[in-house]
């Protein structure tokens, strides 16, 4: 097989490193020329000052007495020079001018250059010694010609353009035959690789490097041992066929059974026999065969059962890829359905169970609230007419009866808000109201709490006047619910509520924190926090109290109302918990 020249890795490996030497050496010869010629023209430029300063030196004399004969004589004879095209002497009289016959001002490039003329000093002719300057007597230009130089440089070019040239004729013969002897193992290694192509396994490629051509050749000589040494037989390969768990079935262009293995056997209750020859389509229902995977299709066995399997099927490609036939793979599905359907039901009666439980629950604790409501109303009335009656003796046991009462009353509600939230029969009504109202009115509220474990309760409203719409109930009992617990579980601290205004994408937000100098929370039981009944373990439950329902209700009715709650907590050091509400949007 030939390789056209422009695909040839030698070509465009020479090509490559020669236009990359060539940039060098062009570059490397511009630089150099361009320095060469700022060289000339300093040389020639200081070549002109030389001249025009030596007409100067023997002018002064002349001008000093106002011989002009003397003068154009000097002329004359500087203009005799090679490249001096013109001069011309200015003093206190006329300029004397003389230039080349036939140059034109402009017809050729030409440099002037200007010297003037002093007087001599000398103490010979000073008999009083040295007295003032006597000024300037004239001045002398001249101009010299650039063709010389131009046209030695174009030479200079011209030698160097040559020089380049044969350089880069050099440079690639040499990269050439460079290049072509580092790409000669590849031809080698290319002639190996055919003859195992033709079937000749043993044959191997010449390692004579120890480079990295070398060590492809070491690694191909390898890999054709080792393909030599793993080629397996034709029973081999029947025998992994038979071994496989899925059922194989081979089909030929007319899609008709032409194989099958032990798993295909056993999934259609009859041996090969029974199905060679048939057409697919008695096998398989639900349309004709396509090539994918992963379909669900329907499979008749011998006895004409209905089984459910997930089929793969592909084009099998014969010699010159040549479609010879399809591979069928096919895996029974009967069990995986029938655990999908027991989990179906399973959730199904998880989730009627779910929705009996809420029900009783919402049924029980509205059964409890009227007769806890009695209880409490007519302790209140007995503790009024104990008082008045002057019995203060029995107060105490009526005040005791209505907190237990109250509190009674309090986890009932909870529960049943519970049941309403998980049931869904929970609303958000919209409405407006002031956040500082609120806070105020729920310090208030929680302040006996907080001042029977000794706590101080501080509220710090950043927020200006700030009228909210949202569901000021559900705000209300979410923020209680957070301050209750944060007085619950500290003792002789502070307890603190900020309130924050923050817009985030041209909305509103309130930041509410309620933090605490408590107990605070272990990292383990954070994650666990805003769960129903959860209480972290059993002694803190009796200890503290409470049914664990506070903060899944807040935090439930925070995202009702389009915000979120959050806890930050340190065990030991206190807790922070944040009440993330937007001000006038975000239902759900």
């Amino acid at each position: 097989m030939t390789v056209r020249w422009r695909d040839s890795l030698l070509t465009r490996t020479v090509a490559a490193v020669f236009v990359v030497n060539a940039f060098m050496l062009i570059v490397l010869t511009v630089l150099a020329l361009l320095d060469q010629n700022a060289a000339l023209d300093r040389q020639f430029r200081l070549r002109a000052e030389s001249t025009a300063s030596f007409l100067a030196a023997q002018c002064q004399l002349a001008m000093l007495v106002g011989d002009r004969q003397q003068l154009e004589q000097l002329a004359q004879a500087a203009i005799a020079a090679e490249d001096i095209v013109f001069v011309e002497f200015s003093d206190k009289q006329a300029p004397i001018r003389k230039q080349r016959a036939g140059y034109k001002p402009g017809s050729e490039s030409v440099l002037e250059v200007t010297h003037e003329v002093t007087p001599m000093r000398s103490d010979l002719m000073d008999w009083e010694g040295r007295g003032p300057s006597r000024g300037k007597l004239g001045s002398v230009r001249l101009g010299v010609s650039l063709k010389a130089q131009r046209a030695a440089f174009v030479h200079t070019i011209s030698s160097a353009a040559s020089t380049v040239f044969l350089s880069l004729v050099l440079i690639l013969i040499a990269l050439t035959v460079r290049v072509a002897r580092h790409m000669r193992p590849f031809h080698n290694l290319i002639a190996s690789i055919h003859e195992i192509g033709s079937g000749n396994l043993w044959a191997r490629a010449e390692v004579g490097r120890r480079d990295e051509i070398g060590l492809l050749a070491t690694a191909f000589n390898e890999m054709t041992e080792r393909l030599g040494a793993t080629t397996v037989s034709k029973e081999y390969m029947d025998n992994i066929i038979g071994s496989m768990g899925e059922g194989l079935i081979v089909l030929d262009h007319r899609k008709r059974v032409r194989k099958l293995n032990h798993a295909a056997e056993r999934l259609l209750d009859a041996p090969a026999e029974h199905w060679i020859g048939r057409p697919v389509d008695e096998l398989l229902t639900g349309g004709p065969l396509v090539e994918g995977t992963g379909m669900e299709r329907i499979c008749r066995d011998a006895s004409s059962n209905r089984i459910v399997v997930l089929v793969s099927s592909a084009v099998l490609c014969e010699d010159a890829g040549d479609r010879g036939g399809w591979v069928v793979v096919m895996q029974d599905l009967t069990e995986r359905k029938r655990a999908e359907q027991e989990l179906i039901e399973a959730k199904d009666a998880a989730e009627q169970a779910n929705r009996a439980r809420s029900a009783f629950l919402a049924g029980v604790t509205h059964e409890l609230r009227s007769p806890l409501t009695s209880i409490i109303w007519s302790s209140e009335l007995l503790e009024e007419e104990f008082v008045d009656e002057g019995l203060d003796s029995h107060v105490p046991d009526l005040q005791k009866i209505r907190r237990a009462g109250e509190s009674l009353l309090k986890i009932v509600n909870d529960v049943l808000d519970m049941a309403k939230l998980d049931a869904g029969r929970t609303n958000v009504t919209r409405e407006a109201f002031f956040l500082s109202q609120v806070l105020d009115e729920v310090a208030q509220m929680a302040e006996p709490l907080a001042a029977r474990n000794g706590n101080r309760i501080m509220v710090e409203n950043r927020t200006d006047v700030l009228e909210m719409e949202n569901d000021s109930q559900k705000f209300r009992q979410s923020l209680l619910n957070l301050v209750s617990n944060a007085c619950k579980f500290t003792q002789e601290g502070t307890v603190t509520i900020v309130a924050e205004r923050e817009s985030r994408g041209g909305a509103d937000w309130v930041m509410v924190k309620v933090a605490d100098t408590g107990i605070g929370i272990a990292p383990e039981i954070q994650c666990h926090l805003f769960e129903p009944f959860y209480q972290g373990d059993s002694s803190e439950g009796r200890k503290y109290g409470g049914t664990g329902l506070g903060l899944a209700l807040s935090r439930g009715f925070c995202r009702m109302m389009g915000g979120d709650l959050s806890v930050e907590s340190t065990l030991g050091a206190g807790s922070v918990f944040t009440m993330q509400i937007p001000a006038g949007i975000g239902f759900k």
